[in-house]
């Protein structure tokens, strides 16, 4: 058998040469002019900056990538914006934890010092998300990349925040918050993480006015009982029945309260009969 010379260059296969070249292809053909009247545009899901993608980010973007490309074969113009999200409370306790490894203590930074590092956190973090996405290959419009506090963005959600507040769809009162003790302030319902916790079960008598007849209260928080102001029962409790709308005493201050229905009260839990105290409670 003879062996036959062949112009095939012996080379391994580099795939960061080969990503490269496709990623320069892709962000040279990704130019979209602003006279363009038909064009295809899309914004992506923002990942945050509190750490590198994962899995899910792959397989969303992909499918995106799907749709840009699909356009792009019909020779349509695309627009597909990139960029990051600040993450809000996520990005700063990963940037105060940061800062505590540093012996920096965030009590004594300005707002605008505070500001300042987490500036420094997203661009670090920042980049590394966007060359992730461009090792994806995806055709990304790499020229309008964006951050969620960018100032125009934060300016339109300023704007938005200020016409929902003027038709009434955003209106303040008073009512029980999620207050953090360590961030001093308040969260959302979506970042209360609740855990069930075992706790004793206190159980009071409070007795109806003027007789001997009581009405037992089992309680979880017995330090609140000064501040109640009425007791609810089931409607379906046949043994309490015969309190509601009657006049009862609070064991400790003797202050009259009423004796009300509600579905919240559960009547296979404790005594079946449980105290209303504003404040501690959001249900």
């Amino acid at each position: 058998m003879m062996a036959h010379e062949t112009d095939i260059p012996n080379k391994a296969y580099s795939p960061k040469e080969i990503e490269q070249k496709w990623l320069d292809l892709i962000i040279k053909s990704k130019k979209i002019t602003s006279t363009s009247k038909n064009y295809f545009s899309i914004s992506i899901p923002p990942p945050n900056v509190t750490g590198n993608l994962h899995l899910g980010h792959a397989l969303n973007t992909t499918i995106q990538d799907i749709l840009v490309k699909y356009n792009m074969l019909k020779k349509i113009d695309t627009l597909w914006t990139i960029g990051t999200d600040h993450a809000g409370i996520a990005t700063q306790l990963l940037v105060e934890r940061s800062l505590d490894l540093k012996k920096i203590n965030t009590k004594f930074l300005s707002r605008e010092d505070f500001l300042n590092y987490i500036w420094e956190w997203k661009n670090e973090n920042g980049d590394k998300i966007l060359d992730q996405l461009r090792r994806l290959g995806l055709s990304c419009s790499w020229d309008h990349i964006k951050f969620t506090l960018d100032e125009n963005l934060s300016n339109s959600v300023n704007e938005a925040f200020i016409r929902l507040f003027d038709k009434g769809l955003i209106y303040r009162e008073k009512t029980l918050v999620n207050w953090d003790p360590k961030l001093k302030t308040a969260i959302s319902d979506l970042e209360v993480i609740s855990k069930n916790k075992k706790t004793k079960l206190y159980y009071f008598k409070y007795f109806v006015d003027n007789t001997n007849e009581f009405i037992i209260v089992s309680t979880t928080r017995p330090e609140t009982v000064f501040g109640d102001v009425a007791i609810a029962i089931n409607p379906k409790d046949k043994k309490n029945k015969k309190y509601l709308g009657r006049k009862i005493l609070s064991p400790f201050n003797n202050i009259e309260l009423s004796v009300i229905e509600d579905e919240y009260a559960d009547i296979k839990k404790g005594s079946g009969a449980v105290k209303i105290t504003p404040g501690h409670d959001f249900n």
